[in-house]
């Protein structure tokens, strides 16, 4: 846990009121957002994006993307939001009413454009108390965490299915750090593995906080996290594996899976200049993903704070691509 996350819950606190009047107005529109399944259904394509790293308490760069995003989304008629963890820097939240909620959400997004998240955590929602996320998603429906990891059916066009297999990785990749009881790695092990194989989606989609493999500059050694999850990834059939912690965009292929790595959602950080195995295309930019899927092909664009397309990455449901 980071030093400066210890006694902040009193602070939190104090503002408890506030950030109740503030949240509940804020987000009213959630109430009336229907689920997934029976959302805004288009003949032939759907479209949802991908966030990660970014909850920053409204901070320029931060309100930046989430300008571009709902732009995007308007433009492409996107359904939902996935974020791959960071939600809330740097302590996480502790409970339903923290600040954060208002300052880093509410206030910064617009949920009336971007009004279903689907999150997975991070290492900085470990921070804080990530049962709170969870907690958050039963006072309002367009926060949809069902638990700290879980799997989420989103009927597609033309009656095909996509399933988002979310994860937390945090135990995983640093157990040191957030401690587990071996059984409660155990139980999400096993669950990925009988979730995985009941699938018969067209479309199997793994997120996660942690990248697998990245140009990034933060410490990639999870030895548990890869041996555990890297040859499930094949084994399974997943397409792709989406991930944040390196706040950069970047386009990886492994084996006959797709790895988008999207943690931009506040700023983009340098990449190494060693690429590694499977690199096809990065950029040390803030940002996000637009995904269309459209038949067999699913298209991931990246795109930057200003708007600006960066380049895409193609997936085909035969994993061809």
């Amino acid at each position: 846990m980071d030093s400066d996350c210890t006694g902040g819950r009193a602070e939190l606190k104090a503002d408890a009121r506030l950030s109740r009047r503030a949240v509940i107005g804020g987000l009213g529109v959630f109430a009336a957002t229907p689920r997934i399944a029976a959302a805004n259904p288009a003949p032939s394509r759907d479209c949802f994006l991908i966030l990660g790293d970014w909850g920053r308490r409204g901070a320029p760069i931060q309100r930046a993307v989430a300008e571009q995003m709902a732009a995007r989304a308007r433009r492409i008629d996107g359904r939902f939001v996935v974020t791959v963890g960071d939600n809330f820097y740097r302590c996480g939240v502790h409970d339903t009413l923290d600040s954060h909620w208002r300052q880093s959400f509410a206030e910064v997004y617009d949920l009336e454009t971007l009004h279903t998240w689907l999150p997975a955590l991070g290492n900085h929602d470990h921070n804080g108390d990530p049962d709170a996320q969870v907690d958050f998603s039963r006072r309002f429906a367009g926060w949809r965490m069902d638990g700290r990891y879980y799997r989420r059916r989103v009927t597609l066009a033309g009656g095909r299915s996509l399933d988002l297999f979310v994860l937390d990785t945090a135990p995983l990749a640093d157990p040191g750090n957030y401690p587990q009881r071996a059984s409660e790695l155990r139980a999400q092990w096993a669950w990925f593995d009988r979730e995985m194989l009941a699938s018969h989606a067209d479309w199997k989609i793994v997120v996660g906080h942690h990248p697998l493999v990245s140009s990034g500059y933060k410490e990639r050694d999870y030895p548990l996290l890869n041996a555990w999850l890297n040859p499930r990834l094949e084994r399974f059939g997943a397409h792709a594996y989406l991930s944040g912690h390196d706040h950069h965009l970047e386009h990886l292929r492994v084996g006959r899976v797709t790895h988008i790595v999207c943690g931009g959602g506040a700023g983009g950080d340098p990449m190494t200049m060693r690429r590694p195995a499977g690199h096809v295309q990065g950029w040390p930019s803030a940002g996000f993903a637009a995904v269309d899927v459209t038949g067999d092909l699913m298209t991931v664009t990246f795109v930057d704070e200003r708007g600006d397309d960066l380049g895409t990455a193609r997936v085909s449901r035969d994993r061809r691509l």
